[in-house]
């Protein structure tokens, strides 16, 4: 039994490579400009730093917040650690408000990739209080050298 059929099936319409080839390096690039910008790369951001009475109230606002936490831990309100990761958010708002880089999101390795020795120096001192178990470190010292630096920032 012989099946007669009136439909030819023709072999598919072949590009050219160089039209293949377009369209690869079209994909790679169109996804690349979509991807590379969402990487930070470790770049370093630009320091925008506040001048005059931008400067100075960001300073005022921050060693304000410290006079008040080092009421809250000489009273007892606050414990070591809360003390700590409270000190650790004012030194980096002031250096966000400051520089407009945005620390308070930054992890250690981030803030020490800034090359900003006496923040990172700061950061490093308040890690262990604020994450160990046993939550040990000199308030009173870390507070003068916190201080020390948000008055002398240029």
């Amino acid at each position: 039994m012989d099946f007669f059929t009136t439909v030819t099936l023709q072999a598919p319409y072949d590009y050219l490579l160089i039209w293949k080839i377009a369209a690869g390096v079209l994909l790679v690039a169109a996804l690349a400009f979509l991807i590379l910008p969402q990487l930070h790369l470790h770049r370093k951001p630009k320091l925008r730093l506040a001048d005059g009475p931008t400067l100075e109230e960001y300073r005022r606002r921050a060693l304000q917040s410290l006079a008040g936490l080092e009421q809250d831990v000489r009273e007892g309100r606050t414990d070591n650690r809360r003390a700590y990761q409270a000190l650790s958010g004012i030194v980096r708002g002031f250096v966000r408000g400051a520089t407009g880089i945005r620390v308070t999101n930054y992890t250690y390795e981030e803030i020490r990739a800034l090359d900003m020795p006496r923040l990172t120096a700061l950061v490093h001192d308040y890690y262990e209080p604020e994450f160990a178990r046993d939550s040990e470190g000199e308030f009173v010292r870390s507070l003068g050298i916190t201080t020390d630096l948000i008055r002398g920032w240029r």
